[in-house]
């Protein structure tokens, strides 16, 4: 009925009685997280409006990075779709813990909105804990980031995230990669769209790979789209430009 979850955190089994989905009145029974962090699955969709949530496909979290923070190592979270903005669904960080982030419908219905802006930076992703290449994001489109570095996602200090069937749209950073940035990283893009990633402004200056940037790192991308990236001609390397890196591109 118990377990022991992240952290040694006491929480009810998603097998138990006491949770939400295994009782006919629907509702948690005690105080406890459900889930014990060895492959459950979590859920969240933003219409839910009951002014209740665990996490399960009846209660799920109305925001992503709860469904992030309640998941354990290998855990999966399936987001509803809808278009997710504001605290809590963008600067997204596994923190890391290795686990599936993915949508149910889709890039195109489920919508990361950063809500970025020159006064105020935001982005969609950020992995900087070492995630290894079991962190996988997939099904999203992620718009709307404003950063100076990696407004998408920026991927630093080893972490290797899998990236699939994402789009990066209308991301804009300072001065490195406007839909995603890698530093000392080696990430995975793969069935993905980067497209009219850029820099900030006109006045900003040229940005160095304004679709995708990797410095001293190693990237992987397959079957992936670059379209219209970078404002002006003097943007160095509108689609992709590594430097001291290597890379797969297929």
């Amino acid at each position: 009925m118990f377990c022991d979850g992240p952290g040694g955190d006491l929480r009810v089994s998603s097998a138990s009685v006491c949770s939400p989905d295994n009782n006919m009145c629907g509702v948690l029974m005690g105080a406890c997280v459900v889930g014990c962090g060895q492959g459950d699955t979590w859920y969240v969709d933003c219409t839910n409006t009951s002014g209740y949530e665990s996490g399960s496909a009846v209660y799920p979290f109305d925001t992503i990075q709860e469904g992030i923070d309640a998941a354990g190592e290998g855990d999966s979270v399936i987001v509803a779709p809808c278009t997710y903005s504001g605290p809590g669904n963008r600067d997204l960080d596994f923190d890391g813990t290795n686990l599936l982030l993915s949508s149910s419908g889709g890039a195109a219905t489920t919508i990361i909105d950063c809500g970025g802006s020159a006064e105020q930076f935001h982005r969609g992703f950020y992995f900087h804990n070492g995630e290894a290449s079991t962190s996988v994001v997939s099904g999203f489109t992620i718009t709307g980031g404003v950063a100076e570095n990696g407004a998408g996602a920026y991927v630093t200090n080893g972490s290797s995230p899998i990236f699939e069937d994402c789009l990066f749209l209308g991301n804009e950073a300072y001065t490195r990669g406007g839909g995603l940035c890698s530093v000392s990283s080696s990430p995975e893009l793969l069935r993905c769209v980067l497209r009219e990633n850029n820099r900030l402004s006109y006045e900003s200056g040229n940005v160095y790979g304004p679709g995708l940037f990797a410095l001293d790192s190693t990237v992987t991308v397959i079957d992936c789209d670059f379209e219209r990236n970078g404002r002006e001609i003097q943007d160095t390397g509108g689609g992709a430009y590594l430097s001291s890196s290597s890379g797969l591109f297929r």
